[in-house]
């Protein structure tokens, strides 16, 4: 398999990749609005005695746990476009990679070590901090 059939096979995994983030992240705004309808129905409930600090933070509560998930499933959106344009980019010749430079974008790579923002930094190009 050439270089370039190997970068074809790869975009279309990220392609893939980055169309089921997206799901996911749609899945995740979706039970952000059920578990925080959940919550406004139990803090108007009669059954519970909560104080008035109570009953303003228990809503609040699934918006920022959602919130900090769909930031995180945004960062791999973005991982991986990266992966796609670099990949894109040796495909229409505009970048020149070798063999190490594709296993580094690869998907099949594995897991690496480190955080994600390290590993996002590394691909980019970019300290991280």
């Amino acid at each position: 398999m050439s270089h370039e059939d190997y970068a074809k096979e790869q975009l279309t995994q990220a392609y893939s990749r980055i169309a089921f983030d997206k799901e996911n992240s749609a899945r995740i705004k979706n039970w952000c609005i059920t578990v925080w309808a959940g919550s406004l129905a139990a803090v108007n409930s009669n059954h519970l005695t909560l104080g008035i600090i109570q009953r303003i933070t228990l809503p609040l509560l699934p918006i920022i746990f959602f919130w900090l998930l769909d930031a995180i499933q945004h960062a791999y959106v973005s991982l991986h476009m990266h992966r796609a344009r670099k990949l894109e980019g040796f495909i229409l010749g505009l970048e020149q990679a070798n063999a190490a430079e594709l296993r580094r974008l690869s998907l099949e790579s594995g897991h690496r070590k480190g955080t994600l923002a390290e590993n996002c930094g590394k691909l980019c190009n970019m300290p991280s901090s």
